[in-house]
Formats: structure tokens, C-alpha cells, sequence
């Protein structure tokens, strides 16, 4: 049964039609084109000449002319023969038109779906956006990419690109369109001068400038509060007149500006030991443990307003919990110094606390460990060993270099524990030392628990002491 539908035009019959047995035209790339069977067709000029057959068709994104040894449509030469001559200049000025308008329809649907998102790309890890004029924030390796636009001059080497995503948007350029880690047709993307590209860019830049904005008045908001924090990875910061800050190697403070100036970082901070502006000559890094965390280049300057109302304030605070302190010490010190004294002579010759202990991703372990001086003999050296444990209870054993025992060596002096409550306060800070071992010796990317096997102290006086076993275990404290 022939499935046809014979209209009326402006330029006279049309057909509408399946297709009856699949077939493809060859040509240019332009006018290659498949069509399987059951396909709806337009046919809208016809003409037999010889043993051949000429048809000028359209579907929704093609129109052509071809012609064929046989009729491959769903239909009859007698409705055929009803449609204008395809063969005629009046018809191949039609079908010029009809394809003007296809390459127009696809241009107007190819630029909606480039605005609705559908051009996705990711960025290559071998070739660099720049922003051009206003565009907001940076395109980096390995980003996705919505393009929404596209333009290249002769003249110019570079291609421009109206593209947007989660962290910039505007108008980027690029050396080479190898850009992209997969493939985007550009033959339909609107110019980035196009007035609605334009449109849409500035939007996407306003909705991320207001995203920024939020972000980082909320991030102003966390460090003014003190929720900014970092662990000092050196005790040698000074005030601005060079007097010695409260803190102390291991101490954790909140951070609330940040600025550097001729090879000088200056930081606002505060905890309950004190507040203000310190500097130093070291490096980030070497400042501040966790520095990679810390996001110093958002901080607001160590003279904002805010910040130095923040410091006066903390500062208030630390001096009252200071005077709190002070006249609790006073009252109750005898009492904790007899008590402590009492305890170091029951734990004497030491106390070894395991602080912490933690793998980097090369499985490398770091221990630090605190040491108390129980006994009335300045310690020189002490050395530890220990080994670790996986999660079932199995000893680990070092990836590099083999074994299971770790080892460290800790290099006095730690002055001898007070005696009496008088030398109490000198001796209290002299009789502990804090070790942390970074100096990576032992690798085992399965370690879940840390043991001390054993604990050598070397008095100055020559005389050695080695606690293990149950021995030893009455001296550790496992944090």
C-alpha cells in the first residue's frame, strides 16, 4: 500500500512519502545522505528523463536533488508526474532557497541548544584558555566547558570561544582547538558577537560574580568568627616591634588577615594566650603546618578595620582569661605542684606520651612523641623502637628497607623533674621535650596501630636505663 500525501505550494505540488527501500546519495561531504526505509520524505519536483529517474526532496535537516535507475519511494509514477519539472532552473532556484533555509533553521536550533547547555567540552591537559576584556575567573586543565559561541579571523591565530562553567565565564581564547579532550562541531555555533550570546555570557558572568560575592563575604564572615585556623609549625614569630609572641611550637590559632610585604608575612592572630600582628621572614609553609589548607591569599589585610576590632576584642578576652588563670595557679599551685611531684616520682625515670602518629600517601609514618623527665638526672639521649599493626592484629613491615621495628633517637638535655614546690616553675617547662619525627624512615600503607616496644635512656652522667615489656607500658600514655 502506498503511503502519499499530494499538497499544494507556492511553487506548485508536493508529496509527501516514505521511503521504500533504503539508499544513499553520494557526493560531497555536504551531500552525502542516508535514508533508511520507513523515512518520511518530501518530494517536491520530479522528472523522468531516459532510464532515469530525478527527484528534488526534503526532509527536516536535508534538501537535495538526485536521480536514480528506480523509484525508491512509496509511491507511483503517475502521482510523480503531478510535481514540477525537477530539471528546471525555477525548481533548482527552489531547492537553493529550501536549503538556505535548512542551514537557517539549523544555525537558530544549534544556537538554542548551544544557550540551553548542550555543547559540553573538557578542557585538554595540553593547551591554556586565556580570559579576554571582562571574563570572570580561569579555565584550567581537565574543567568542563559549556560553549555557547565561537569565532575565528584570518588574521587572528587564536580562537575565540563565549564559554561558561561552575567557576568562570566570558569570553576565553586559545592557540589551537585541540583544546577540547573531545570533539565539538563548530559549524553552527553563533559568533561571539552575537547579541543573544552576548546576553547570555553577561548573565552567566553576573550569576557568578553574585555566586563569588556570597562565597566570599561568607569566607570573611568565618574568619572574622575564627573558624580560620592553622597549627604553627615554628615559634619564632615576633610582634612588629620584635618582641616574642605568646605562642608556641604546636599551637593552634585562628587566622584572620594576612599580608606580605618586601619578602615579610605579617599575620593577624589570636587564642586564648593572645591576640595581634605577627611577623616573620619564613615562608608560609614553614609557618603553618597544614599552610596548603589554608587559603592565605582570601584573607583580608592584617590593618583592616574588621580585623583589627577582632584582635582588640580576642585580646580583652585573653587577658582576662589570663588574670583567671593566674589567680587559680596562685591559689592552687602548691597543691598541684605536690601532686605532680608525687606522680613523677611514682612514674619515675619517665613518662612517654604518643602524641600522634600519621602516613603520608607514599605510606611514610611521622610520630611525635612528648617525653616527661621523672627522674632527678638530666636525660641526653633517648631512643625509642615500636612497630605497627595492621587492622587484623599482624605486625607491618617496612616497605622500604624491610623489618617491623621503627626507631627513633630523641637529643636531649631534658632537665631533671622538680623536687620541691620552690624550683617547681623552673623545672616544670625543663623536664619536657615534644619530638616530632618527620624525617620519614619507615613506610607501610597498611599501618592502623603504633606500639612502643621499648625505651632507652642515656643520663648525662653516663648511666643507661632500658624500659620494655609490662615495664614500659606503665610509662606510656597512648593518645
Amino acid at each position: 500500500m502506498f503511503c502519499i500525501f499530494i499538497a499544494a505550494s507556492a511553487m506548485g505540488q508536493t508529496l509527501t512519502t516514505t521511503v521504500q527501500k533504503a539508499f544513499s546519495v553520494n557526493g560531497t561531504t555536504k551531500d552525502q545522505h542516508s535514508f533508511k526505509e520507513g523515512d518520511a520524505v518530501t518530494v517536491f519536483a520530479y522528472k523522468k528523463k531516459g532510464s532515469r529517474y530525478y527527484f528534488m526532496v526534503e526532509t527536516k535537516d536535508y534538501a537535495n536533488h538526485f536521480n536514480m535507475t528506480y523509484i525508491p519511494f512509496a509511491t507511483d509514477e503517475k502521482a510523480l508526474k503531478k510535481l514540477p519539472n525537477a530539471l528546471s532552473n525555477e525548481m533548482e532556484e527552489a531547492l537553493k532557497q529550501k536549503q538556505q533555509d535548512i542551514v537557517k533553521r539549523k544555525k537558530i536550533q544549534r544556537k538554542q541548544n548551544a544557550l540551553n547547555g548542550s555543547i559540553r567540552a573538557v578542557v585538554s591537559n595540553l593547551y591554556a584558555f586565556y580570559s579576554e576584556d571582562d571574563a570572570i575567573g580561569k579555565v584550567n586543565s581537565g574543567d568542563t566547558i559549556y560553549v555557547v559561541g565561537f569565532s575565528k579571523k584570518p588574521s587572528d591565530s587564536y580562537y575565540h570561544f563565549a564559554l561558561y562553567s561552575d567557576k568562570a565565564a566570558g569570553i576565553f581564547k586559545t592557540i589551537r582547538l585541540s583544546a577540547f579532550k573531545n570533539d565539538i562541531d563548530l559549524d553552527y555555533l553563533p559568533s561571539i558577537g552575537d547579541a543573544d550570546v552576548k546576553t547570555f555570557i553577561d548573565q552567566k558572568k553576573k550569576e557568578l560574580k553574585q555566586i563569588q560575592d556570597e562565597k566570599a563575604a561568607q569566607f570573611r564572615k568565618d574568619v572574622l568568627k575564627g573558624n580560620i585556623k592553622g597549627k604553627l609549625y615554628l615559634a619564632d614569630l615576633k610582634t612588629e616591634d620584635y618582641k616574642k609572641s605568646p605562642f608556641a611550637y604546636g599551637d593552634t590559632v585562628s587566622i584572620v588577615g594576612h599580608t606580605e610585604k618586601y619578602y615579610t608575612h605579617y599575620y593577624a592572630l589570636f587564642s586564648t594566650k593572645g591576640a595581634g600582628v605577627f611577623q616573620t621572614t619564613s615562608s608560609i609553609e614553614m609557618t603553618f603546618k597544614d599552610a596548603g589548607k589554608i587559603q592565605f591569599a582570601k584573607l583580608p589585610p592584617v590593618n583592616d578595620p574588621e580585623v583589627q576590632q577582632v584582635l582588640n576584642k580576642q585580646q580583652i578576652i585573653a587577658d582576662s582569661l589570663k588574670a583567671v588563670q593566674d589567680s587559680l595557679l596562685i591559689e592552687d599551685f602548691k597543691k598541684t605542684a605536690n601532686d605532680l611531684i608525687e606522680i613523677y616520682k611514682k612514674k619515675s625515670p619517665v613518662i612517654v606520651t604518643v602524641d600522634s602518629w600519621s602516613s603520608d600517601s607514599a605510606g611514610g609514618i611521622e610520630v611525635e612523641l612528648s617525653v616527661t623527665n621523672c627522674s632527678t638526672q638530666t636525660i641526653k639521649y633517648i631512643s625509642f623502637q615500636g612497630y605497627f599493626n595492621n587492622a587484623v592484629g599482624d605486625r607491618c613491615y617496612n616497605e622500604i628497607g624491610g623489618g617491623s621495628v621503627w626507631k627513633a633517637r630523641g637529643v636531649g638535655p631534658i632537665g631533671p623533674r622538680p623536687t620541691t614546690t620552690d624550683d617547681f616553675s623552673e623545672k616544670f617547662d625543663e623536664c619536657r621535650a615534644s619530638y616530632d619525627f618527620d624525617n620519614l624512615t619507615f613506610y607501610s600503607r597498611t599501618a592502623d596501630t603504633f606500639h612502643l616496644s621499648s625505651v632507652t635512656i642515656q643520663y648525662t652522667n653516663g648511666k643507661t636505663v632500658t624500659l620494655s615489656g609490662s615495664n614500659l607500658q606503665n610509662h606510656v600514655v597512648y593518645k
